[in-house]
């Protein structure tokens, strides 16, 4: 068989030519050898499937809230002037799926997905594939077969965002008695950390509130009847710590998937960057 030199090929496609030289020739004159890789295009944008109009509230912004649009056709919303897509799906396993662009963005081979059921309604939980963001989606009914979505909290270190669905009615008071030996629970979030731990709400037969944290080193917190009281007509409590003043905002929602009930907290410490919300559910 003849040899063949750098100099003498001949009928071969270029392609092979450029990867043959540079095996061949030291590298083709110092010519580097690139091969991009088609990208993976992404998904095409679903309808959106959830509440047309949500309450935004945000713990560094204080009490405020804003009211948002999401447009049905692709969930295009607009966070701090920022447009995503919300774009959510029932898993076949009964798991919720949701998408909010970067960085809470859905990856199958990554993402971690949970659901838990207390007081008779569904709470979904959303690891994202960063390791530090999740999502929140309160999710109707256990006996639901389809997942609402009563409220969605996005957190990820230094930016949190609480919906509350527009349609919920705000309750006072003379509502408390339903809530009497009931539980709640919500997922603690922090500026710098989503942390996701659990707390539970409960209401005794009296209407009296133990709060209890499942981090380590945390001790059950009291309310007081007479304290549920004030909070549900708008007034606000200090915390056991004396440092940060408490708020309640009490709602329900009664739709085609049936009444739930829910609580917004919202504490308020002099550095800003402590103030956290939670929504029990």
């Amino acid at each position: 068989m003849k040899n063949l030199s750098c100099s003498k090929w001949q009928g071969v496609t270029a392609s092979m030519v450029l990867v043959a030289l540079l095996s061949a020739c030291g590298g083709g004159g110092g010519l580097d050898l690139v091969i991009n890789p088609t990208p993976t295009p992404a998904p095409p944008l679903k309808a959106w499937t959830g509440p047309s109009q949500f309450m935004l509230t945000q713990p560094e912004t204080g009490s405020r809230t804003t009211q948002l649009s999401v447009a049905t056709a692709d969930g295009a919303v607009d966070l701090d002037g920022t447009r995503r897509n919300f774009q959510a799906a029932a898993m076949p396993d009964g798991q919720l799926a949701f998408s909010a662009g970067q960085p809470w963005q859905e990856d199958a081979s990554k993402i971690e997905r949970a659901m838990q059921a207390i007081n008779g309604k569904k709470l979904f939980t959303v690891d994202y594939p960063d390791d530090k963001s999740v999502s929140l989606i309160g999710g109707g009914l256990a006996t639901q077969a389809t997942a609402v979505r009563d409220f969605i909290a996005l957190c990820t270190p230094g930016k949190q965002y609480f919906l509350l669905n527009a349609d919920a009615r705000r309750m006072y008071s003379d509502s408390l008695a339903q809530f009497k030996n009931q539980i709640l629970q919500a997922k603690n979030f922090t500026a710098s950390q989503c942390s996701a731990s659990l707390s539970v709400m409960q209401f005794d037969a009296s209407g009296n509130v133990t709060l209890n944290s499942n981090q380590s080193g945390s001790t059950p917190e009291v309310i007081s009847a007479s304290q549920m009281q004030l909070l549900a007509n708008g007034g606000h409590v200090l915390t056991a710590d004396g440092l940060g003043k408490r708020s309640l905002m009490f709602y329900s929602m009664t739709d085609t998937a049936g009444a739930r009930i829910l609580i917004q907290e919202f504490v308020v410490f002099p550095n800003q960057q402590q103030n956290y919300i939670r929504i029990w559910y």
